[in-house]
């Protein structure tokens, strides 16, 4: 059994979509239907022609230069005056539309930036959960969760690293198998939720009289595997004696 940390991925249908709104054309403009395209967000542009912005002011821009060229021809003075109360009135337009344009362009960008915020608040959240849920997975996948100790699977595995460890090398470690005799007889006169404080109680009581780098693991039922790195035969067996004692003694 193995875990793996928890990813996130950029759903499917997110990709298809963008695929598809970048290619897609808009049928309202009559430029991108001629596959005409002067600036970079008209591939997500669906305003017709007439109320591109972006157009409209190349279109003024085109008319007013096309107005003052004409004063190289102009001689009527009132002509004259009325081309540049023209130009007058065209200019002023095209500030109006820059400006309402650029507070709008300023109201999308502060949503916008709201929105940025919300999404990585929410994506730190997300990230959080993500971890703090793997470890919970992480610490279920190799304890108990009655005791705390380490469950079998667990077990086996730093059983497996310290016999690893030994090898050509003069260290002694020593397994211990302990099983508490008539456990039965608990849950059946007082029930299982008695015989379950009782494994918890044992538990602390073995962990107690071991060394903090021992390895104390609950393999069944009332079955308890301890390993004891770094420790004599004979240091094994005063160890197991005093424990086996104190639950004797434990009521």
């Amino acid at each position: 059994m193995s875990l793996q940390p928890f990813t996130l991925k950029k759903p499917h249908n997110i990709i298809a979509y963008t695929q598809t709104k970048e290619t897609q054309i808009n049928q309202d403009c009559l430029l991108a239907k001629n596959q005409f395209k002067p600036y970079s967000r008209c591939e997500f542009c669906d305003l017709k022609t007439i109320n591109c912005l972006g157009m409209q002011y190349n279109l003024l821009t085109a008319i007013i230069s096309l107005l003052l060229f004409s004063f190289l021809f102009l001689q009527d003075p009132i002509l004259i005056r009325i081309n540049i109360l023209t130009i007058l009135g065209m200019l002023f337009w095209l500030g109006y539309k820059i400006n309402t344009n650029t507070d709008e362009l300023a109201y999308t960008n502060a949503q916008n930036s709201k929105l940025t915020e919300t999404l990585q608040e929410y994506n730190t959240s997300l990230e959080e959960k993500v971890n703090l849920r793997t470890d919970e997975l992480r610490y279920l996948a190799s304890h108990d969760p009655l005791t705390g100790l380490y469950n079998r699977y667990e077990f086996e595995k730093q059983l497996n690293d310290k016999t690893i460890s030994v090898q050509n090398s003069t260290r002694t470690h020593v397994l211990c198998y302990l099983d508490l005799d008539q456990f039965k007889i608990v849950n059946d006169s007082s029930g299982h939720a008695a015989g379950d404080q009782l494994l918890c109680n044992i538990s602390k009581l073995i962990l107690q009289l071991t060394k903090k780098e021992d390895i104390l693991a609950r393999i069944g039922g009332d079955e308890f595997a301890l390993l004891l790195g770094d420790c004599s035969l004979e240091s094994a067996v005063r160890v197991v004696e005093r424990i086996r004692k104190k639950i004797e003694a434990y009521r």
